[in-house]
């Protein structure tokens, strides 16, 4: 989706309904606004179900006041106009009343943005604005000096969130990032103390090493290659439905006859890759006018070193990621399907992938599938992509098993005998 091809009436309606969608605000709450090239605003309107917007029912405000007079424009237009006017370079505000969030403004707290090295990177410092009556002045007053210090996101005590930016498509990808992070946060806390990163750990992930690959020559593209890519794609939107990636989260790869592998493309939102987006790697030199993930390198060793390997994806689902903040160990001797499928899953320090990716990739076998890394997700491979995301799903809906539990000190794993049965009726 090129947002510079779509009409902002457009806009609004596609990223209201992906956060109405995906439970991020409810049918009476939130608004969104673009602020277009003639320095008009265009936002939703007032009172109407989320849900089912349309492109009709979006407000234009011009110098004027509103141009569509059936509906009315949201509540909250005064401190969308007070955060154009705090900085020349935001284009579009989002504010919605996500739960995890919501939970912070309750406790006047700010999450923890250096816990998850993409959340530090993604969103950036964040502030808290001090409570002010919705829909008044006032609130664009004090939300706009908080925009000034040149943040991207601000909390809202006992209300909710905004987030300003160059575009809508970067406000939606900073507060699902924040959101989830901020859910995981939440989530870790009753595992133990989450583990935080410094700016030096953060900066690790940062690294740039995938923008300097040289670039294949063009070749035409094989049947197995175009069914691959189809076949990925459709995998990537599925991810993200399932709540496994979310829009600047997630890379997937997989292997072909030649050795030559498909991965997802760096900072794009994953709903919005196409089959044209994946890149191409072949002997370390990637498709011409295409950035790869920052995984790339890591997800060669692996291949290199593991030839019955042959797809892989790294995720941070939430529920998992609550484990990898804290020493809680997560195993799965305790259900006999997450057992057969994931068997042992050794953690990796923080970081380790990035500046070990030999040893990383010397961690797996046919024994240990897929790895934990602390503050950074999952790891995990199959003899193609369907198994490599059953395997992703079958982890992290454990996770969450163990999550619903009052305690895991409640937790009775399968004892030793009835584990060698398994191994005995599911060999490796």
């Amino acid at each position: 989706m090129r947002l510079d091809f779509m009409h902002p009436a457009d806009q609004l309606v596609a990223y209201m309904t992906r956060i109405y969608n995906n439970g991020l605000t409810t049918a009476s709450g939130g608004n969104l606004s673009i602020l277009d090239s003639n320095g008009h605003i265009w936002i939703t309107p007032t009172r109407m179900d989320k849900g089912i917007l349309n492109r009709i029912d979006m407000v234009q405000i011009t110098e004027n006041g509103p141009v569509t007079h059936h509906v009315a424009p949201s509540s909250e237009l005064p401190f969308h106009q007070a955060i154009y006017k705090s900085r020349s370079n935001i284009k579009a505000v989002l504010h919605a009343h996500s739960p995890a969030l919501i939970a912070f403004c309750l406790m006047r707290k700010l999450p923890n943005v250096h816990l998850i090295p993409v959340t530090r990177i993604v969103c950036g410092p964040i502030t808290m604005a001090p409570y002010a009556r919705m829909g008044s002045n006032e609130l664009g007053e004090v939300l706009a000096e908080e925009f000034k210090k040149g943040v991207a996101v601000v909390l809202m005590e006992n209300h909710g969130v905004v987030v300003a930016a160059e575009s809508l498509q970067k406000a939606y990808a900073i507060f699902e990032t924040l959101e989830t992070s901020a859910r995981i946060e939440l989530m870790a806390n009753r595992l133990g103390k989450p583990r935080a990163l410094t700016e030096d750990q953060i900066d690790i992930a940062r690294t740039k090493e995938h923008t300097r690959m040289s670039e294949l020559s063009q070749r035409a593209r094989s049947p197995e290659e175009l069914g691959l890519r189809r076949d990925l794609t459709r995998m990537l939107q599925r991810a993200v439905d399932q709540k496994l990636f979310a829009a600047s989260q997630g890379t997937i790869s997989a292997r072909m006859s030649d050795g030559s592998f498909l991965i997802s493309p760096f900072g794009r939102d994953r709903r919005e890759i196409d089959a044209e987006d994946l890149v191409l790697v072949r002997r370390g030199l990637k498709e011409s006018g295409k950035v790869p993930s920052r995984a790339v390198f890591i997800h060669e060793m692996i291949y290199h070193r593991n030839p019955g390997i042959q797809a892989i994806i790294n995720a941070q689902p939430p529920h998992i990621m609550a484990f990898t903040l804290t020493d809680q160990t997560l195993d799965f001797k305790s259900l006999p399907e997450p057992y057969i499928m994931l068997h042992d899953m050794p953690r990796a320090t923080y970081g380790f992938n990035y500046t070990e990716p030999q040893q990383t990739a010397a961690l797996f076998s046919a024994t240990t599938p897929s790895i934990l890394l602390e503050n950074d997700g999952i790891i995990v491979t199959g003899r193609d992509v369907a198994q490599a995301y059953d395997r992703l799903e079958v982890a992290e809906f454990t996770a969450r098993a163990y999550l619903e539990l009052p305690s895991l000190d409640k937790m009775i794993q399968l004892t030793e005998q009835q584990r060698a049965d398994l191994d005995e009726y599911f060999p490796v």
